[in-house]
């Protein structure tokens, strides 16, 4: 014998936790501990200006010519640090610690011992990630017999942190270009130094000199002469008029006592009608 059946469940079940739950919040610590960063400078020379055209070597520079230098630090984080160019130098071989030297950049203003007016010239320095100076290239002297003139650029760059050291303008009286300058205090543990290639330095040649000199002297005499020239017809003119005003002066004393003196004259011929009308 065969019987059918069958079960139903309910589908939707309520249950009810005998006991309440109560949340614990927990905070939870982990020391990462300190990590470390580099950054990177990248230190570049130009012949025209400071994008135009890179210095190449072998290519060569005649002496009192600028070279540009940039330096940046674009890897860094723009909002916290500023890149300070604190020292530059120029040496005649690839050592930054070559006896022989003459020093750009001292705490991050123009060397004050230099004679040129624009001899080094610090356009922006302190203020981003990129520092940008210039300078007029010279010749090292008593260089050893047989050593070729040529120029390397090593600076001092230090990436200031403006959360940990505040400000980091750099202050030079008178500009960046100043001959004075404050003490810069710095962070030694974020500063790189950095080396360029060397600048193959070409003496000027005399002639080039003498058409400088010439032409400065020419543009003088030309001044001069335009001075001289208008000078010479203001007084020619001052000297005209001086006459003319004499002249009329004299023209009006001259008619002035004209008119003045009684004219006694006698006619030379008698009217007849006049003197047949008074007979």
């Amino acid at each position: 014998m065969f019987m059918q059946f069958s079960c139903s469940y309910a589908l939707n079940l309520n249950m009810t936790l005998g006991a309440p739950l109560t949340p614990t919040n927990r905070d939870v610590k982990i020391d990462s501990g300190i990590a470390e960063g580099k950054f990177v400078i990248d230190l570049k020379l130009w012949e025209a200006n400071y994008t135009v055209t890179p210095y190449i070597s072998p290519n060569a520079v005649v002496a009192n010519d600028f070279i540009y230098v940039t330096v940046d630090a674009k890897t860094a984080d723009p909002g916290r640090f500023k890149l300070q160019v604190t020292s530059a130098k120029a040496t005649p071989t690839s050592s930054p610690t070559d006896p022989i030297s003459y020093p750009l950049l001292v705490g991050g203003c123009s060397n004050p011992a230099e004679v040129l007016p624009d001899g080094i010239v610090v356009d922006t320095n302190g203020a981003g990630l990129e520092g940008k100076f210039k300078f007029r290239v010279f010749q090292f002297l008593n260089l050893s017999p047989g050593q070729p003139q040529l120029v390397y650029i090593h600076v001092e760059a230090h990436l200031c942190d403006q959360v940990l050291e505040g400000n980091c303008n750099i202050s030079c009286p008178g500009g960046l270009s100043g001959r004075r300058r404050r003490g810069l205090h710095f962070n030694s543990d974020n500063t790189i130094l950095a080396s360029s290639q060397p600048i193959y330095v070409q003496k000027r040649k005399k002639r080039d000199d003498d058409d400088i000199n010439s032409n400065k002297k020419g543009i003088q005499g030309a001044f001069t002469w335009a001075k001289g020239s208008w000078l010479a017809l203001t007084v020619v003119i001052l000297i005209i008029v001086l006459i003319v005003v004499l002249l009329s002066a004299l023209c009006v004393l001259i008619y002035r006592s004209s008119r003045n003196v009684p004219q006694d004259f006698k006619p030379l011929i008698e009217n007849p009608s006049y003197r047949k009308d008074n007979a």
